[in-house]
């Protein structure tokens, strides 16, 4: 578990760099084949070495999509919480609050 905490810190750090170089779709797009390699890795593996490298490539994709992904989201998010209940046909049924009342 310490080596894909090790990776994913890794990821994190290098996925800011590079997403300013190629762009955040492309880094979720990489980060989403980086996955896909490593889970086939630790899938397809015979011996212990090659199931913890699968773990470290896949929690490099993990630091790269918990950082891009984040990023992401805060730039696209409502700013403004009152909008979200200025729908035309009242409050969507998706808000939380709408369980609440």
């Amino acid at each position: 578990m310490a080596n894909k905490a090790r990776s994913s810190v890794i990821g994190s750090l290098v996925a800011g760099y590079l997403a300013d170089l190629i762009g955040r779709r492309w880094m979720i797009t990489a980060g989403l084949a980086i996955t896909f390699v490593g889970v086939a890795l630790e899938f397809a593996s015979n011996t212990v070495q090659v199931f913890f490298a699968g773990k470290f490539i896949n929690g490099l994709a993990l630091g790269i999509l918990t950082t891009i992904v984040l990023t992401w989201v805060s730039e696209v998010c409502c700013l403004n919480p009152e909008r979200t209940f200025k729908h035309p046909n009242g409050p969507p049924r998706s808000h939380p609050l709408f369980y609440v009342v």
